[in-house]
């Protein structure tokens, strides 16, 4: 599509279409009332004209068709330039409602944007050629509008010349607000991409990338704890129980993660195995803390109670500087000690503290 506005744009723009069709048309009305009146026939008629137009117009809208609104608007402005600057000359100023044309020619729901930049041209060079036509070769009858005695052309081109710059200063307005919508729900995309990016979908965990995102960031820290937790026998609860079983179990792990490390940093590490970081224990209140959430966990009825679970935890605290350079020596460490508790009953949590510096 050759549009620049999206459908709710449109939808606006049909609403200010019609606006402007019923308010032209109440002015050429009016207008053409008082040209008949003071014996200006010709540009009564064309006032006349027009707004019979805009009123067909309104009518034939029915169907929200912003593109014949645009194209009356277009069609309306070039013929009142046109016919009141060749009868009433350049001075009389009618050749600004040009101007805002040029300034709302993206306005329509067009198959190519080549129809967009013809509009534009099409304004701009009905615009020059006015000028060329009347102020340089002159042609055209340059009638005053003298109303008992007093020229009132310079009226009518102040006015012409302020409702086409506030035409324009609406544009702009609008653009405006368009550009903050856009710049908004730019950066609401981006903020949900980020987070779904960060996040895995069936836990609302980190994920592995985000954890490991966040590690990198610690610094200055000298006291600082692991622990990763494993589900016991969770292939055979997809196997005995379904895939839906296993997803039930994972779901309430990461939330009694949650509960019990609030204030941590908590990840799904991949498969059946999480991980949590902390810089707030010391080795027996980190050991407390992963046997509370064991022991919550292994008294959970899964599967409407048609079963019970369990996990094993490998936990370190380390007393020294965190370096990310040795993140992966940090995560052998606390892997070995899961490995023993996997190897020797499971259910169970093995803690270590490690002193020395790297």
């Amino acid at each position: 599509m050759g549009t620049f506005l999206n459908k709710q744009d449109l939808e606006m723009a049909l609403k200010i279409g019609k606006a402007i069709c019923v308010l032209f048309c109440v002015l050429h009305i009016i207008l053409g009332i008082i040209l008949w009146h003071y014996s200006f026939v010709i540009p009564a008629m064309v006032s006349y004209f027009i707004s019979a137009m805009y009123i067909i117009v309104l009518k034939a809208v029915r169907k929200d068709n912003i593109n014949v609104i645009a194209f009356a608007i277009h069609t309306a402005c070039i013929l009142y330039a046109c016919s009141m600057n060749f009868y009433f000359g350049w001075d009389f100023g009618a050749e600004y409602f040009l101007l805002p044309c040029i300034a709302f020619c993206y306005v329509g729901d067009y198959k190519s944007s080549k129809i967009v930049y013809l509009i534009a041209f099409i304004q701009t060079f009905v615009f020059e050629l006015l000028y060329y036509l009347i102020e340089v070769k002159n042609i055209g009858f340059n009638y005053n509008f003298v109303v008992n005695g007093k020229n009132l052309d310079e009226i009518f081109y102040i006015g012409h010349s302020f409702i086409a710059t506030s035409i324009i200063f609406l544009a702009m307005y609008l653009l405006r607000i368009r550009l903050t919508i856009s710049i908004k729900d730019k950066e609401e995309t981006n903020l949900v991409l980020e987070y779904n990016a960060s996040i895995d979908s069936l836990t609302a965990l980190l994920n592995r990338r985000a954890f490991i995102e966040k590690i990198k960031k610690q610094k200055d820290i000298n006291n600082f704890c692991f622990a990763i937790m494993d589900i016991d026998f969770f292939k055979k609860i997809n196997d005995n129980y379904g895939h839906n079983a296993g997803d039930e179990v994972l779901k309430v792990c990461a939330t009694l993660l949650n509960k019990n490390f609030s204030d941590d940093i908590v990840c799904r590490w991949g498969g059946e195995e999480f991980i949590v970081f902390s810089t707030r224990f010391d080795k027996e209140n980190f050991y407390e803390k992963c046997d509370n959430f064991r022991k919550e966990f292994a008294k959970y009825p899964f599967y409407q109670g048609q079963f019970l679970s369990s996990v094993s935890i490998g936990a370190a605290v380390f007393k020294l500087v965190f370096n990310y350079n040795d993140f992966d020596k940090y995560i052998q460490l606390i892997d070995n000690n899961l490995y023993y508790v996997k190897n020797n009953g499971k259910n169970s949590v093995l803690i270590k503290e490690y002193e020395y510096q790297n």
